[in-house]
């Protein structure tokens, strides 16, 4: 039996509700991400996990926030479904939750302001930190130099493959044995200890590039990442 004209506009009318309901729903979610990156801390964040993953410790001992509120900023990104979470032990990590996908975003907004701002800098800002999995790419270029500050003691038990020992309170004595064109790599233990920090400091304040690993040796293992025993170079 053929529709009479009202039952076509009926159901015409029934087809433009629904695909109009489903397209406010498509730009309602358009706008959770949206609101998710409309923050500068969240994108430091992003900028961040680029790299690979981090505990909220890390992303807050890299962008220099409290704990409470890098979880705050982690736990909104997380909700609008732009990280995901691994547990291991007694830590957390955040990673990105497509990486090739919100890394392209990333790089595409970042490239969109500095077309609708040509005054913005270019170069992309140097953080503090570096992450394990960034670090390990690293490790056979030959400007880039892993400096343990550990004890000679820990430096023998384990350490990252191709780290130099330097024990903190030696490193001052040892500046003018550093090539002021590589970058540095600092690392420690890890979890409370101040030593890679303070290094950080020492080699900034003699004007080189030095990034901090994240979470330390204890991280780096923990992560299953390979390291070595050695003897300490003399």
């Amino acid at each position: 039996m053929k529709k009479t004209e009202l039952e076509l506009i009926v159901s015409d009318d029934t087809a433009n509700r629904q695909s109009r309901e489903d397209k406010d729903r498509l730009f309602k979610r358009y706008e959770v991400i949206g609101k998710s990156l409309g923050s500068a801390r969240r994108l430091e964040i992003i900028d961040l996990l680029a790299d690979g993953p981090r505990t909220v410790e890390d992303v807050a001992a890299a962008t220099g926030m409290s704990i409470a509120n890098a979880s705050q900023h982690l736990r909104n990104l997380h909700t609008a479904g732009l990280l995901k979470v691994k547990r291991e032990g007694s830590y957390a990590y955040y990673s990105l939750s497509i990486q090739s996908d919100i890394t392209t975003l990333w790089d595409s907004l970042r490239a969109l302001a500095h077309t609708v701002d040509p005054g913005l800098r270019f170069e992309k800002l140097e953080l503090s930190a570096i992450g394990p999995s960034t670090l390990e790419k690293k490790l056979d270029d030959p400007t880039v130099r892993v400096v343990d500050v550990r004890s000679i003691h820990d430096f023998n038990g384990g350490r990252i493959r191709k780290a130099q020992s330097i024990p903190l309170e030696l490193l001052e004595a040892h500046l003018s044995d550093l090539d002021a064109d590589c970058e540095y790599v600092v690392y420690d233990r890890g979890g409370s200890s101040p030593l890679a920090g303070m290094a950080r400091t020492v080699l900034i304040q003699a004007g080189f590039k030095v990034r901090q690993l994240d979470g330390g040796f204890e991280k780096w293992k923990a992560e299953g990442r390979p390291s070595t025993r050695s003897i300490a170079l003399g």
